[in-house]
């Protein structure tokens, strides 16, 4: 399922950027939510939810391009939604270390 990913140098790239801010974020959050001592399912939401809502819908965009015989119309969607999935976990970070 990601070999599609990892034949094409560029959205390895990308999917690893994604991956690198996606991780420093779920580190800061899991790090200010353990200060507070929330509950264990605020916790478990920090890591699982953006693996589910950023990085899958990446990997289904990617299977796209199967469908799409230039490939150029699916590979416009991935690196769009991979630059504001990154754009949003840094804006989430940012907001996260000013509390």
């Amino acid at each position: 399922m990601l070999s599609i990913i990892l034949s094409n140098a560029a959205m390895l790239l990308a999917f690893q950027v994604v991956l690198i801010v996606l991780g420093l974020n779920m580190i800061v959050k899991l790090l200010m939510n353990l200060r507070k001592s929330e509950q264990v399912s605020t916790l478990a939401d920090v890591i699982t939810r953006p693996v589910l809502t950023d990085v899958f819908p990446l990997i289904i965009i990617s299977l796209l391009t199967m469908v799409d015989p230039t490939h150029v119309i699916a590979l416009i969607f991935y690196y769009l939604a991979a630059l504001f999935v990154v754009v949003r976990a840094l804006l989430e970070l940012s907001k996260t270390l000013k509390k």
